[in-house]
């Protein structure tokens, strides 16, 4: 977990440690993707994306999207063709969970990734996407906010698949233990240029956090393990492999990792000022 979002945790979670699971009116709650959507079972009919730039047909289900508008998350299902960016208007985090896609920077020659991997298309990227024979399935987290600048260079960032399996880590650690029993490692992949949105991965042992008014939207999806999130009002959720969770700002309650461990990709949303 990124110190910038750690910080934050420590302060939403200090206040919460002696408090019970009350639930107030409007309680923010965690949003749990269904099962069929994930699948892709329940995601409609495919339809031209962007007809005007290529020849792509694709769906796609938005899972939510932040109070301020420039947070969203969701899951997309291409068939094989191409299309031309120019200059992306936003910064995109893609997770491939099948299938496999190709980017192309400034004519250069394309480069494949493959499910299990995952890419960062930033601010300002021009280039050639193209989904290869078979077609793609990812998961998305999308940051637009006119007033980010582009990143310089603009080129794509791998999340390779080696770090997102937790092969390159450091060593487990005491994850805040003044109000926190759990032990975790992480990596960041990626943070933005005005540091409101990223992703990491995490890693943890078995253990509970409290949280108290979130500070940041975040989706967690599940890589391996399991990992359970109980709302104020005692209702308590559990996730396992593929499935995922949102965690709007604001939400209280509380976060607890599985006997057996669990390792999650973190795409997250910083509200306000940095810390």
């Amino acid at each position: 977990m990124t110190e910038l979002i750690k910080i934050t945790l420590i302060l939403a979670i200090s206040s919460a440690l002696s408090l019970p699971l009350i639930a107030q009116e409007n309680e923010p709650e965690q949003i749990r993707v269904p099962n069929n959507i994930l699948s892709g079972e329940a995601l409609g009919e495919f339809v031209p994306d962007e007809p005007e730039n290529g020849n792509i047909l694709a769906l796609y289900k938005n899972f939510f999207t932040s109070n301020d508008e420039h947070y969203s998350v969701g899951i997309y299902q291409g068939k094989q063709g191409s299309m031309t960016v120019k200059n992306q208007p936003y910064a995109e985090i893609m997770y491939i969970v099948e299938g496999s896609i190709q980017l192309n920077t400034g004519g250069n020659s394309p480069i494949s990734y493959t499910a299990g991997e995952g890419v960062v298309i930033p601010k300002g990227w021009t280039g050639t996407f193209t989904i290869p024979e078979g077609g793609f399935t990812g998961i998305y987290s999308v940051y637009n906010n006119e007033n980010m600048q582009a990143a310089p260079g603009a080129e794509i960032i791998l999340l390779d698949r080696d770090t997102i399996d937790g092969k390159r880590f450091s060593d487990f650690r005491a994850f805040d233990p003044d109000v926190s029993d759990i032990v975790a490692r992480n990596h960041e992949f990626y943070r933005s240029e005005d540091q409101k949105f990223g992703i990491d991965v995490w890693e943890a042992q078995p253990g509970e956090v409290p949280f108290a008014d979130l500070g940041y939207d975040e989706m967690i999806y599940v890589l391996d393990g399991n990992m359970s999130f109980i709302d104020m009002d005692g209702d308590a959720q559990i996730y396992s492999e593929g499935k995922a969770v949102i965690l709007p700002q604001g939400w209280n309650g509380k976060g607890v990792v599985s006997t057996s461990g669990a390792r999650v990709l973190i795409f997250w949303h910083l509200h306000g000022e940095r810390q």
